[in-house]
């Protein structure tokens, strides 16, 4: 079996668009902790960030330049507004109830 990896996520509980420099700070974060986690022998797959009705202009840039470094590193970045997460969470019931059907 490979060696397991690590995804890291943060969830904001956002009505709006997620800001600039709110987006600035998850990135921070991010960085701070994979560079913490493989310094301790562990490997990072990549970061979610759910949360909010989507990105403002800046933090869109943010995030492209974000998704960009880690794609250099063989890592995923995804983003979810609130909606994606919605309906991920509604496709994974509706798996439930299916397979309990059968």
């Amino acid at each position: 079996m490979g060696k397991r990896k690590i995804v890291l996520a943060q969830n904001k509980d956002y009505s709006g668009k997620i800001s600039k420099p709110v987006m600035e700070k998850i990135v921070d974060d991010f960085k701070e902790n994979i560079e913490e986690l493989e310094s301790k022998g562990k490997t990072v797959a990549g970061t979610v960030i759910n949360g909010g009705e989507g990105l403002t202009k800046g933090a869109q840039e943010v995030f492209d330049e974000y998704t960009e470094e880690m794609q250099e590193k063989d890592k995923f970045s995804i983003y979810n507004t609130n909606e994606d997460v919605n309906k991920i969470k509604e496709s994974l019931q509706n798996k439930v109830k299916n397979k309990n059907k059968n």
